[in-house]
């Protein structure tokens, strides 16, 4: 698995590597993460622009998105990583009732 980083000048260092652990330790012991793409998902217009951080995920049969908004880019990571985690849990746990239901 990869993690790309796209136009998100202020996620400093220490940001982009608790994201990448967090993403590493949910890949952990699986093979369905294949490659993840973290981007700046442009910029609120008008008087309260917020940030915004979209994370696209290749995952074996399935494309997993997540977005997240904030005032900042590292909150706006914040977000949608919890998010894109909640995404993968979910499509983890569809497969596991699929499979039970098929050997059942």
């Amino acid at each position: 698995m990869e993690i790309h980083w796209f136009d998100l000048p202020t996620i400093d260092d220490e940001a982009r590597e608790k994201a990448a652990h967090k993403i590493e330790q949910l890949a952990e012991r699986h093979s369905d993460l294949i490659d993840v793409r973290i981007a700046n998902h442009g910029s609120g217009h008008g008087r309260h622009p917020e940030r915004g951080v979209r994370i696209t995920c290749q995952a074996r049969g399935a494309e997993l998105v997540a977005t997240g908004s904030g005032e900042t880019e590292r909150e706006a990571l914040d977000r949608a990583l919890d998010r894109w985690v909640h995404e993968v849990r979910k499509l983890r746990d569809k497969r596991r009732t699929r499979r039970l239901a098929r050997d059942a």
